[in-house]
């Protein structure tokens, strides 16, 4: 899963659980990681016994609020 590779890379992270996490990864970009380990198979066809990792970004600017790629109902 995604570990703690947000720390190495010098991210600063402002949430983190067994399965969300929260980083700063610039001055106005965001990076939403959900771990699912309850997931076994992707497209009902190859086993991932691992899970998987949704990520998320939202982007922040003077006027807007951005959320790019949203993750599995019943994440939210």
């Amino acid at each position: 899963m995604c570990g703690h590779d947000g720390i190495r890379r010098g991210y600063e992270v402002f949430h983190t659980s067994p399965r969300v996490r929260v980083e700063k990864i610039s001055p106005s970009v965001y990076l939403i990681r959900i771990d699912d380990e309850k997931i076994r198979f992707f497209e009902a066809l190859w086993e991932i016994p691992e899970g998987v990792t949704y990520n998320a970004y939202i982007v922040t600017g003077p006027e807007r609020i951005v959320l790019i790629d949203t993750v599995k109902r019943g994440f939210e």
